[in-house]
């Protein structure tokens, strides 16, 4: 597209220069300009629009100090979407999330799943135990206060509603004795067991099927038949040596209230303990024993069975097994079943019980709700997390 050249000739021009003396040539410095010369016009910029290479598009002159004020509000009018776009993510993590509530149902099942695995935990330790101990049921339940040592109940001592374990007795010698523990020249001189000296067995009365009795052995007594005539009975004590005696010396440790962990002087009256197993049957050896709490006395001169018949010295066939380890207060859950007298029950007995309950059974409901709680939570975080990366993208877009 050329350009026009303006016509110099017209009459208004013309007699302006006539009567200033000039003509058409010469131009306003009073020189002649040089003929045939054209003053050219000055030529448009052009712009072709984004898309279209045949419109020119007419740009216009912007200032400088406008151009910048131009640029400093479109970096503003960024920033203030960035801040817009930030208060609406933050938005989106405050906004509470609706929580499904489980149905009772599903609830329920999750009570029986770990009621279940109690269970299962519990059928395999005794499994367990039945194979350590040799014998069934592999533990028994305490249910009187004739092994504790004092008025509460302790750990590691036999105390009333304990589950004690017992192992299985295949001879004499497997069962160490409170003479022998406390005799410095015998091998097991120190050996202790439930807080005293000796090992503490299980054993039916006379071998009858009554309640079972869980108490120290005291000593072995030997039937000494040579030595011994009708009326005058006399017996051994071979682990540590003593032949040849009517009654035997020693002394125990007292656990009752008035006389805690005084010395008492125990008397194991052989002649005539051997005289009332002769009254029944016939004199025999056996294992004298004691309850820790109980005055001292050997249980086969204070202990009787139903129809007035004293207890003779246990036999190694009358011997369930020797009490090894025990689970403490479970047996409470027996006693209380069987309607035994609560009062007799130990208070910190209690008390533990109620807390190991709570550690089995609450413990392990809380975990499971704690972690699918969690496991929501983080479910959640995931999801915005993925709504921001989805905001973010739709921003670049636009």
């Amino acid at each position: 597209m050329d350009s026009e050249t303006p016509d110099y000739t017209d009459n208004g021009n013309a007699e302006q220069d006539a009567g200033s003396g000039r003509t058409g040539l010469e131009n306003a410095g009073g020189r002649q300009a040089r003929p045939g010369f054209e003053r050219p016009v000055r030529k448009l910029k052009k712009r072709v629009a984004p898309g279209n290479g045949r419109m020119p598009v007419k740009m216009a002159k912007v200032p400088k100090r406008e151009y910048k004020e131009e640029i400093e509000n479109i970096e503003d009018e960024g920033d203030e979407e960035d801040i817009k776009d930030k208060e609406e993510s933050e938005e989106i993590e405050d906004r509470p999330v609706k929580k499904e509530r489980e149905s009772p149902r599903a609830i329920a099942i999750g009570i029986l799943k770990d009621v279940a695995v109690s269970g299962l935990i519990v059928g395999g330790l005794l499994l367990v135990l039945y194979l350590f101990a040799g014998v069934w049921p592999p533990m028994v339940v305490i249910e009187s206060s004739s092994m504790m040592h004092g008025e509460d109940s302790q750990i590691g001592v036999i105390d009333t509603g304990d589950l004690t374990l017992v192992q299985k007795v295949d001879e004499r010698s497997d069962i160490v004795t409170y003479v022998e523990a406390t005799c410095r020249t015998n091998p097991h001189y120190g050996l202790k067991e439930y807080g005293d000296y000796g090992n503490v067995i299980v054993y039916r009365k006379n071998g009858k099927a009554e309640t079972p009795v869980i108490h120290r052995a005291m000593a072995w007594i030997e039937y000494n038949a040579s030595a011994s005539r009708p009326g005058a009975y006399r017996g051994d004590i071979p682990d540590i040596g003593v032949y040849n005696v009517s009654e035997y010396y020693l002394n125990v440790t007292s656990y009752r209230a008035g006389n805690y962990l005084k010395q008492e002087r125990l008397i194991i009256q052989i002649a005539q303990i051997l005289a009332a197993s002769a009254s029944s049957s016939s004199p025999h050896s056996g294992f004298v024993t004691k309850g820790d709490h109980n005055i001292p006395y050997v249980d086969q001169w204070v202990l009787y069975l139903q129809g007035g018949v004293r207890v003779e010295p246990v036999k190694l066939e009358w011997i369930v097994g020797k009490a090894q380890g025990e689970l403490p207060w479970f047996g409470l859950f027996k006693l209380w079943i069987t309607s035994h007298d609560t009062k007799q029950f130990p208070p910190s007995s209690v008390q533990g019980l109620i807390a190991t309950v709570i550690i089995l059974v609450v413990v392990p409901i809380l975990m499971d709700y704690f972690i699918a709680r969690w496991k929501k939570k983080k479910e959640t975080r995931k999801e915005i997390q993925n709504a921001q990366v989805q905001m973010s993208l739709c921003c670049e877009e636009e």
